[in-house]
């Protein structure tokens, strides 16, 4: 009963998480709950990494016992989903990693419930990861590719009067760097990204000088230039991960 006289009969969501309810994120985590302390009994030498319902198993050893506990891992934490949560479990997006394929081959052979692939790399919150020390910058590369399609809905909002270089501080900028603390940025790369923000945020026809438009429309000590987050995140981030450890 609420304010205005208007009830309803008591309705339970079985068959998933209330859209749009502000508790969704807490309930998730309730429900998976069971499964990430039954891992940690039966495999205590993994590491877990859970964000929402995304799942990372990690574990390093030797070639076969490394196999072996993905294996058993991803097999208990995949029936768990299916069969007492009746959640079902993503076959094209469920990934084995290792620091060779043929190692990540290994784990998906090994694996019954055959829900997992092998790939040299993948995203971690969106991020770009390798088993191996070769550095992946695919998904940097792809989102500077799409924030290139929009420079010109961007010039179109300039024209009808819209700070647009507020809008490439908001949003362009932390776009094309999400991830670079851990990634690090080439100078080619960091090169394209400085020339794309400045085309962006430049006049229609303008930035042909990313310094001068960077400058003159961020100062300084300004965040629209790729390069401040370039060279100061990969820094930070160490930082922490020194002080963390």
């Amino acid at each position: 009963l609420v304010d205005n006289k208007v009830c309803s009969r008591l309705i339970l969501a079985a068959c998933g998480i209330t859209a749009g309810s502000g508790t969704a994120t807490t309930e998730l985590r309730m429900l998976v709950l069971d499964v990430i302390d039954e891992s940690y009994v039966l495999f205590p030498t993994i590491s877990l990494s859970v964000f929402v319902d995304d799942f990372t198993i990690e574990f390093a050893g030797n070639y076969f016992s490394v196999a072996w506990h993905l294996a058993k891992a991803t097999d208990f934490i995949v029936d768990f989903f299916e069969t007492m949560l009746m959640l079902e479990v993503s076959v094209d997006k469920s990934i084995v990693i290792g620091c060779t394929r043929k190692l990540a081959k290994a784990v998906c052979a090994a694996s019954k419930t055959r829900k997992v692939k092998p790939a040299s790399s993948g995203k971690l919150l969106g991020v770009p990861s390798a088993g191996g020390r070769r550095r992946v910058v695919k998904h940097l590369v792809k989102r500077l590719s799409s924030f290139r399609q929009k420079v010109g809905r961007i010039h179109d909002l300039r024209r009808l009067g819209v700070r647009t270089n507020n809008v490439v501080r908001a949003a362009g900028t932390p776009a094309i760097t999400y991830g670079v603390e851990i990634t690090g940025m080439a100078d080619t790369h960091l090169d394209s990204a400085r020339s794309l923000i400045a085309r962006a945020a430049a006049p229609e026809g303008g930035g042909k000088d990313p310094n001068l438009v960077l400058y003159l429309l961020d100062g300084s000590t300004g965040s629209m230039d790729p390069a401040f987050d370039a060279h100061v995140l990969p820094i930070v981030r160490y930082a922490y991960a020194w002080w963390e450890s």
